[in-house]
């Protein structure tokens, strides 16, 4: 807030002080407005207005991980022992008005297969498309599919 005062001569044989004070919330509003730096970056921009990064609910949250599936111990020896499988929606349809993809990634090697696809119940088919692929190009067989339970299988 800025405040105009003019300079004129206090008659009174009273003291007076002017102060203004700072609340937390309008810290917390300035951070907010400058884009969540951090306490640091703050005291340069506003060296006499205190702020710490703890009073931020956002900030808290934002340095918070969940994962979402637990890290697997196992090991697979093999290509195609492990594929995982998700669908996408794109963001653009593509020129054959394709607006989603699912990807097939092999555990083992990392590599990635996408197929694009119009509507979502053709995932299926994308997927004995690509267990046929694998039988015949590579051999071998797909033992495990994993999925997120999106409901695209079933």
């Amino acid at each position: 807030d800025l405040y105009v005062l003019e300079d004129t001569k206090i008659v009174s044989d009273l003291s007076c002080s002017f102060s203004s004070t700072s609340s937390s919330i309008k810290n917390l509003l300035w951070h907010a407005r400058l884009g969540h730096p951090h306490s640091r970056a703050l005291e340069l921009l506003l060296p006499n207005v205190p702020f710490k990064n703890n009073e931020c609910e956002a900030c808290i949250l934002g340095k918070h991980c969940k994962s979402v599936f637990p890290i697997s111990s196992t090991t697979y020896e093999n290509c195609f022992d492990l594929i995982h499988t998700d669908v996408w929606t794109s963001p653009c349809m593509s020129r054959e008005n394709q607006k989603y993809f699912v990807t097939f990634i092999d555990e083992k090697s990392k590599y990635t297969w996408i197929t694009l696809l119009q509507t979502k119940d053709r995932v299926l088919d994308a997927f004995i498309t690509f267990q046929n692929y694998v039988t015949n190009h590579y051999n071998a067989k797909i033992k495990f599919l994993r999925s997120d339970n999106g409901g695209e299988y079933t």
